[in-house]
Parts: structure tokens; C-alpha cells; sequence
């Protein structure tokens, strides 16, 4: 797989307000069916009910990830998602585990680079639901960490590292954020580096911890077949005790200058698909965002894409592709093209690079 990498930008998705109240759960946007609450700790709630659906989808996202990790402690937030499925003051070890088996349909979890999200589906009952939600109760606020589950753990997250990394994209774009960032910020995988994960002690994943999982740093959203005041009404109940604390500020990637970075070309050998793709990226640039979500694929969409055009029409690719990152510290866009082994790549290198110049779809958007 070739790649060549340059430059370019980004966005971000943040929930609205505005007011009414329910106990202590107060309104504070609705929109289409779907409504914003917040208690006075700071949880923020949102309910998309549907009838029409027979499951209920709840997921629990506090506001921390990987880019919060110490420095030489990649992984630990990941890490500390593993162990929060591991026992609580009240619901003790295995135990935890148990229930929510017992009351989900499915139950798991994930990290980025900001935020960790826990998801259950749940059968559309009361009780499940009531149990599910008690559950992440604990889990916010008398989470047990206990040394004895880590090994065992880290080997875990070891097999999902080398999974990630038999994926030839995965490694593509672990190359490509290292060039940008070095072995911090982005640079770092959410998974970790099996080394600093084996240096965590318990101390540092307890104050990670008390440090990130608050309801004042945390949003739950709930959609299916639920009974709003049912939900609000359980919600109160084991979530408002909790207290809000101080959260420390999160780590801040710096922008991107465009102009510091330069080409590089990354090949990736695994798999059996053959593709060349040009990737830029730059620091957030927000005037040319909305564009962004959307023309880089007008060059590829069948028929009428110039790329599709000048490069399957023609023969010299079996594809062309295009796809947008648009995240909060960058924007990143993926262009390029699929062929066979029968096809000439230092040709398809070649046409690639034209057709794209041509396109000039930076400049056109900037």
C-alpha cells in the first residue's frame, strides 16, 4: 500500500443549552424528540425515546481519553476501561460483571483520543433498564481498582494491539500521526505501547480515575423503547448523589503548522489490497469545513467524478476513494485509488499525482 502524506484541517460537535426542569434534572434542550437534561452535579442526559425500536441503547461518555495519558504511560486510560468492568464498593469483583450479563443484551466499551465510552443494550423492561443504570452509578463514583486484575488484563489489550496492528490501514495511520506528532498527543495509540502499559502502577490509574470519571465530565445518552419519566425518575435517584469535583483541564494538541510538515511517503506491506492514497492534513481550520464533508467525494462518485473518470474509466485503477476526518485538533482528507497486481503502479503513481494537482482541491477550498 503507497501512501503519500501532506496537510490539512479540522471540527467539532458540542451539545447546545437553554432551560425547564424535572426534579433535580433540568431541560435544557430539545430538539426533533431528543432532549438535553443536566442535574445540579453536572450530568448531562440525553433521551432520544422510540417506540418503533424494541432495545434500549445506553452509552455512558466521560469527557477523557488517551490524550489525557501521562506522558510515558500510554494506554492507561484504556487500561483503566478494561478494569472498570471489575467491581465496585457495592457491587463487588466478577459480580459486576455478572449483572450486567445478566441484564444487557450487550455489553462493551472503548477509548479514543477523547473519551472513554461504556454501551449497553438492554432489553426494553424496567428492571433491566433500572439495574443497567445502577450499575453505571457505581462505575462512576465507587469503581474498585484492584492490582490482580491487571496482568491478566494488559494481555488482553496486548492481543487487541496486535490485531489493530495486522490491519495495514491501522498502520498507516499510526506512521502518519507519529510524523505529526512524535510518540506524544496524537502520536501516542489510544491502546498504548505494550512497555509503558507494564510500567502503570495503581496509584496513577486511581488518580486518573478520581481525576476524570465526574458527572460534571460525563454525558449519557439513552434511545429505544423507554418511558421518559421512568428514566429521569431512576436517573435522579442514583446519579444526583454523586458529587461534581474539579476536573483537571485536558491536555491541549498543538495546531499544526502546514508549513513545518513535510511530504512523506509511508508503504505499508499487508494484506492483499493494492492502493495509493494521498493524505493531507493540517491544524483546525473551521472556514473550510463544511466543504470538507463532502467535496472530496464529488472527484470520486460514479460516473460523473473526475478521478473516476480519469482513472477507472481509463483502466488505470480498479477504484478511486475519498474520504474526511474532521475532528477537533485536525482535518484530515484521504484520496486515492485501488488496483490490481495486472495494473502498472508506476504508471497509477504517476496519473494519481496529476489528476490530483489538477483537482487542486485545497486551494479550491481554502
Amino acid at each position: 500500500m503507497f501512501m503519500q502524506f501532506k496537510q490539512l484541517t479540522l471540527s467539532l460537535c458540542i451539545f447546545g443549552l437553554s432551560a425547564a426542569s424535572f426534579a433535580q434534572t433540568t431541560l435544557v434542550k430539545s430538539k426533533q424528540n431528543v432532549e438535553e437534561y443536566k442535574l445540579d452535579n453536572g450530568f448531562r442526559v440525553v433521551l432520544a425515546p422510540n417506540d418503533k425500536e424494541n432495545k434500549i441503547f445506553i452509552n455512558t461518555i466521560y469527557l477523557t481519553g488517551s490524550l489525557n495519558d501521562p506522558q510515558g504511560k500510554s494506554g492507561l486510560a484504556h487500561l483503566l476501561e478494561h478494569l472498570a468492568f471489575k467491581g465496585t464498593q457495592n457491587v463487588k469483583g466478577e459480580e459486576f460483571q455478572r449483572r450486567l450479563d445478566q441484564y444487557t443484551l450487550m455489553t462493551n466499551a472503548s477509548t479514543d483520543y477523547y473519551s472513554t465510552k461504556y454501551t449497553n443494550i438492554v432489553r426494553p423492561e424496567k428492571t433491566a433498564l433500572d439495574q443497567v443504570l445502577y450499575l453505571e452509578s457505581e462505575r462512576m463514583d465507587k469503581l474498585v481498582l484492584q492490582e490482580k486484575f491487571v496482568p491478566s488484563e494488559i494481555e488482553i489489550v496486548k492481543r487487541e494491539r496486535e490485531v489493530r496492528m495486522d490491519q495495514p490501514f491501522a498502520v498507516l495511520m499510526d506512521q502518519m500521526w507519529k510524523s505529526a506528532y512524535g510518540n506524544q498527543y496524537l502520536g501516542r495509540l489510544p491502546i498504548g505501547d505494550l512497555p509503558e502499559l507494564k510500567s502503570i502502577k495503581m496509584p496513577e490509574l486511581n488518580q486518573f480515575y478520581r481525576s476524570w470519571y465526574a458527572p460534571n465530565n460525563a454525558v449519557m445518552v439513552i434511545s429505544g423503547k423507554f418511558d421518559k419519566t421512568d428514566v429521569l425518575k431512576t436517573i435522579d435517584q442514583y446519579f444526583s448523589p454523586i458529587p461534581a469535583r474539579a476536573v483537571p483541564k485536558p491536555v491541549q494538541v498543538p495546531v499544526l503548522d502546514s508549513t513545518k510538515l513535510k511530504n512523506r511517503e509511508f508503504v505499508v506491506k499487508k494484506g492483499s489490497d493494492l492502493a495509493k492514497f494521498h493524505i493531507y492534513m493540517d491544524g483546525k481550520n473551521t472556514k473550510i469545513q463544511p466543504e470538507l464533508a463532502f467535496a472530496p467525494m464529488l472527484y470520486t462518485m460514479q460516473p460523473s467524478g473526475h478521478l473516476y473518470q480519469n482513472m477507472v474509466e481509463t483502466g488505470v485503477s480498479t477504484d478511486v476513494q475519498a474520504s474526511t476526518w474532521l475532528d477537533q485538533d485536525f482535518n484530515v482528507v484521504f484520496l486515492g485509488a485501488i488496483y490490481s497486481p495486472k495494473m502498472t503502479l508506476k504508471k497509477l503513481k504517476a496519473l494519481c499525482s496529476l489528476e490530483l494537482k489538477r483537482v487542486n482541491l485545497l486551494q479550491r477550498l481554502s
